[in-house]
């Protein structure tokens, strides 16, 4: 009975100390994700696009603003301007403390979206 307690005991120790170990490859850091900044111009509305403080191309991107004041929302296409700055296509005027979402898709497919109340 004791030999027979002493392999279960064994057998339990030997088992969970592989689990504690199985996936150590997978403990990295995850990248950090791109940061939207959104800025009412004259014109409408400037994004721009960063990763880690770094400036993101927007060549070759897509996107939308979504703006939301009170019951009315409205949808505008943005176009890249600049190194890593988007654009609205038409003239947009935001008024202060409407909330809006902006959705970027960059040229490698890359999503980023964020939502903001506008200042």
């Amino acid at each position: 009975m004791k030999k027979l307690i002493a392999f279960l005991a064994t057998a339990m120790a030997v088992s969970l100390s592989s689990v504690a170990l199985a996936h150590i490859e997978h403990d990295e850091a995850p990248a950090p994700a791109p940061k939207l900044e959104l800025l009412n111009s004259k014109s409408g509305a400037l994004i721009y696009v960063t990763n880690m403080g770094n400036k993101m191309s927007t060549i070759g991107a897509t996107g939308k603003l979504i703006l939301v004041q009170g019951t009315a929302r409205s949808e505008v296409a943005l176009k890249p301007s600049g190194v890593n700055a988007m654009e609205t296509v038409k003239p947009t005027a935001m008024v202060v403390g409407s909330r809006a979402s902006v959705v970027v898709t960059l040229a490698d497919k890359t999503v980023v979206n964020d939502e903001f109340t506008v200042k």
